[in-house]
């Protein structure tokens, strides 16, 4: 039998990576608890612990409450102030700039509308991430994220086409380094729906244990994603899942995409605001996102025909 060499040192990373991804995900969690999950022993837990607490990366709180006898388990968060990543959601309408921690934290830090005009749009961005690295705060940024709604080659930053400015094959991460060359940190970029999967699979408890499914993710287009034994399957271009721009209307309403009756011409948050908007009158909210939130409050109340144009 041919028996495979471990690497001692490999191993004690990826134990050490495991323990800090479970307290970043289970924030609160004792050394106990983590020696259960994992099935290290609790000296190594221990070690492992202390080891992430003298490099800043996590913290004790308080100890939690206990039925046993002895003493009480002590928390543990990931800490958030040791790194920081800018975050940048591109929307149809606006854009928000954020700081995002290890501790899963997110603190905004600014908007802009977003011009249709990509080189427009880089010349703003870059004021907002300018603002951050002469702020104390940039010394500890570790990347820049981007959650674009449109088709993304992660691999290679490239904005393959977002139908809604007419955005197609741009280098995002030249255009950065031209605006900004300062910037030196990796840069990712991906789908808005892929990347809503991706969050719900990690925050959304009542799909851990799902390894199949279908994700539908509707703002002012409509996006999806596709979940294969338990990963999120981009296909070949990175558009697996995008069903917004199917055909459902032969003769219906152009898109954006210059195509004719796509599903989101009929099902988008913006379609369907203004949709009430013709029979009932103006919504209260400075953009679509508002006016529908607003809305699904009024279906809730069976205000008017809120409800019926809701379903």
């Amino acid at each position: 039998m041919k028996i495979k060499k471990i690497n001692a040192e490999r191993m004690g990373y990826s134990n050490k990576l495991m323990v800090f991804n479970l307290i970043r995900y289970y924030s609160g969690i004792s050394r106990n608890e983590i020696s259960k999950l994992t099935g290290l022993d609790k000296s190594t837990v221990t070690k492992i612990t202390y080891d992430l607490i003298s490099k800043n990366l996590i913290v004790e709180g308080d100890r939690k409450s206990s039925k046993g006898v002895g003493r009480k388990p002590i928390r543990l968060e990931a800490a958030k102030g040791v790194a920081a990543s800018i975050v940048v959601k591109v929307g149809v309408e606006k854009t928000v700039v954020g700081l995002g921690y290890i501790n899963n934290s997110i603190n905004k830090v600014g908007e802009f509308e977003t011009p249709k005009n990509f080189n427009v749009f880089i010349s703003k961005l870059a004021v907002e991430v300018k603002k951050i690295y002469e702020n104390a705060n940039g010394n500890n940024i570790v990347g820049l994220s981007f959650s674009f709604p449109g088709m993304i080659d992660r691999e290679n930053l490239v904005i393959e086409y977002v139908p809604h400015f007419n955005w197609s094959e741009i280098d995002l991460k030249e255009a950065i380094l031209k605006e900004i060359p300062h910037c030196d940190k990796p840069i990712f970029a991906a789908n808005e729906a892929k990347l809503a999967l991706q969050a719900e699979m990690y925050f959304n408890k009542n799909i851990a244990n799902l390894n199949n499914g279908v994700y539908v993710f509707i703002s002012q287009g409509i996006g999806g994603a596709l979940l294969i034994d338990g990963q999120i399957h981009l296909g070949p271009n990175f558009t697996a899942g995008e069903f917004g721009h199917m055909s459902i209307e032969e003769n219906g309403e152009k898109c954006f995409c210059n195509n004719q009756g796509c599903w989101e011409t009929v099902a988008s948050i913006d379609t369907v605001s203004k949709i009430y908007e013709y029979s009932n009158g103006r919504l209260e909210g400075n953009n679509y996102e508002e006016k529908f939130r607003n809305l699904l409050i009024k279906a809730q109340k069976k205000e008017g025909n809120a409800d019926e144009i809701g379903r």
